[in-house]
């Protein structure tokens, strides 16, 4: 909730700032990005969790194998996805430890 009410006050503070700061406030929109996109995969975690994704939800209106096949073939392609994107986020953070951005002037690129 607190992630929601920042993603909301933080472009405001932001028009409200820059007639007194030439920068406004300063890495408030790539805070606003990262939380947006923490938000987006807990969004993502729920909905799979509770079988209510989409590409989940989908197999849901077949009957006897074709469910079956279909929840097996979505299973593996999410599996792969999953572990694409893990490959590709270990990658990420090796690269970023290595620069000195900050996210907010406070958290350091790769940790976010």
């Amino acid at each position: 909730m607190l992630a929601l009410a920042t993603i909301a006050a933080l472009p405001v503070l932001e028009i409200l700032a820059r007639p007194f700061a030439a920068e406004g406030l300063a890495g408030s929109i790539d805070l606003v990005r990262h939380l947006t996109l923490w938000i987006g995969f807990l969004g993502a975690m729920l909905a799979a969790g509770q079988g209510r994704h989409l590409a989940l939800g989908f197999s849901s209106t077949l009957k006897g194998p074709w469910r079956e096949a279909a929840e097996t073939i979505a299973g593996s392609l999410g599996i792969a996805v999953c572990l694409l994107l893990a490959v590709a986020s270990f990658h990420t953070i090796e690269t970023d430890r290595s620069s000195l951005a900050m996210v907010a002037g406070v958290i350091p690129l790769w940790v976010a």
